[in-house]
């Protein structure tokens, strides 16, 4: 991981995320779990937090940011962070959703929608 990320993260205040973000990119490393979304509530505040991780390829964060829009999501902060062995991990804080189950469906659907988009050539 890129010497920023430790900076960003801030390693020794939160570890536990720092051993989540190594988790994704290590099943990442199955091509049959990518690309893989993890999304979650921040407590306290009206955000949810989005950890998507893939190959890295040219236009990923265009695409990724375009379909966030697509189904209503509004990124107010994003993370981006490239691997020696071609992998990217994107820390993505975004709101425009009210409810948890409706957010989690359309995460579902908007994972599968770029899997499409990402790993079908053309």
């Amino acid at each position: 991981m890129s010497p920023r990320y430790v900076v960003d993260v801030d390693a020794d205040d939160k570890a536990e995320d720092v051993l989540l973000h190594l988790r994704i990119l290590d099943e990442c490393a199955d091509p049959d779990k990518r690309p893989f979304f993890l999304a979650r509530h921040i407590e306290g505040r009206p955000l949810h937090e989005i950890i998507f991780c893939s190959l890295d390829k040219p236009k990923l964060l265009s695409q990724l940011s375009e379909l966030l829009d697509e189904v209503g999501l509004h990124i107010r902060e994003l993370h981006l962070y490239c691997t020696n062995d071609g992998f990217c991990l994107a820390i993505i804080f975004v709101d425009g959703w009210e409810t948890e189950v409706k957010f989690n469906a359309y995460m579902h659907i908007s994972s599968m929608r770029l899997s499409a988009r990402l790993f079908t050539t053309s």
